[in-house]
């Protein structure tokens, strides 16, 4: 599921999140701890009417929490007949719930995580999905073809066409490294597209292999570069210098066909990001829904996990307030690499 708070520190606990507490009274409890989430709070809203009716029919069944099992949500998908768009929602939630538990002191298995790998929600929402060890290598080597001008150069020119190209050609000629740097800062540092969006020459603190990227509802958090991120962030600073006076202090500036005006500097925009992205990788040979950021940023998740990194690391590196959101992530990776799916966020990015 994919992820606000105005605090970057992890969610409180609050004086009654207690194991006892939630067995008293889970609706309760679980209102108490939702609002320590950076969540927006319509979002905080509908988890909140989720996990009532799981409470209801949880009493209702005279189950406590300790003796929830995966087949129980079947029997309540079935009995309350949830629609199949909403299953892998509340297998995502239930899961959510079950590893603060744990954190409590709980020992059962995660009913929710149970239930993902029995598919009880398969094909109701999009996976988390990943780059694969090769396709990663396919992407680095065409970020690395982009910054040398080697990808996207059309075929021999007749005269006439050559004259109509040569016009604004130098300055067209650094979008492609532009673009080539927005992937490598995704999948070599984590960034958000709300990140990219926001990140100015400036405000970027680069050193020791670190990259600092502004969050949303938070201070700005330190990720740490892979290599194809360092080579994005050594080699695309002095290219950006090639657009002009106009540049601005914007990391990643718009195409000058998109700005207000000659002499004025926009970031980015959101689709314009989507698209470099979607070149970048079709190059590679990815396309359709995979073909997207949030991709890159789970496969820089999934590089620090095969790197050794703990939850805690990979949260602060990624930005989560919560370091639920790593948990899950590993847990999404194991599942991927011996061939499983799944994955929603419940935490912010």
């Amino acid at each position: 599921m994919n992820p606000e708070s105005p605090d970057p520190s992890p969610p409180l606990r609050g004086l009654f999140d207690t194991l006892p507490y939630w067995f008293d009274a889970p609706y309760d409890a679980f209102s108490g701890w939702i609002e320590h989430h950076p969540v927006e709070d319509s979002t905080r809203e509908v988890k909140k009417f989720m996990w009532r009716k799981w409470c209801k029919w949880l009493e209702a069944s005279l189950l406590p929490l300790d003796r929830v099992e995966s087949m129980h949500l079947a029997h309540f998908f079935e009995e309350k007949k949830i629609a199949k768009a909403q299953r892998y929602r509340y297998l995502r939630l239930v899961e959510t719930v079950y590893i603060h538990l744990s954190l409590l002191g709980l020992s059962i298995k995660n009913p929710g995580t149970q239930a993902a790998y029995e598919h009880l929600g398969k094909g109701e929402n999009d996976p988390t999905v990943f780059l694969s060890r090769e396709e990663k290598e396919k992407v680095e080597k065409v970020i690395r073809q982009m910054f040398l001008g080697e990808v996207g150069k059309s075929g021999p020119l007749n005269e006439e066409s050559e004259k109509k190209k040569r016009k604004g050609r130098k300055k067209k000629d650094w979008v492609p490294a532009r673009n080539a740097a927005v992937c490598a800062v995704m999948m070599g540092g984590g960034a958000t597209v709300w990140a990219l969006e926001r990140l100015t020459v400036s405000c970027t603190n680069c050193s020791e292999g670190r990259l600092s990227l502004p969050r949303k509802g938070g201070a700005p958090y330190e990720a740490v570069l892979l290599p194809i991120g360092q080579t994005a962030i050594d080699i695309w600073p002095r290219r950006r210098r090639d657009i002009g006076p106009a540049i601005g202090d914007w990391m990643f500036p718009a195409d000058l066909s998109t700005r207000g005006t000659k002499t004025e500097t926009a970031a980015m925009h959101p689709s314009t990001i989507f698209r470099a992205v979607q070149t970048v990788l079709r190059e590679a040979g990815i396309v359709g829904a995979r073909a997207c950021g949030q991709t890159l940023r789970n496969s820089y998740a999934a590089s620090l996990i095969d790197l050794g990194f703990s939850d805690d690391q990979i949260a602060d590196s990624m930005g989560f307030f919560d370091v639920t959101s790593a948990i899950r992530l590993r847990a999404a990776w194991n599942r991927a690499c011996g061939g499983g799916v799944e994955a929603d966020d419940f935490s912010t990015e």
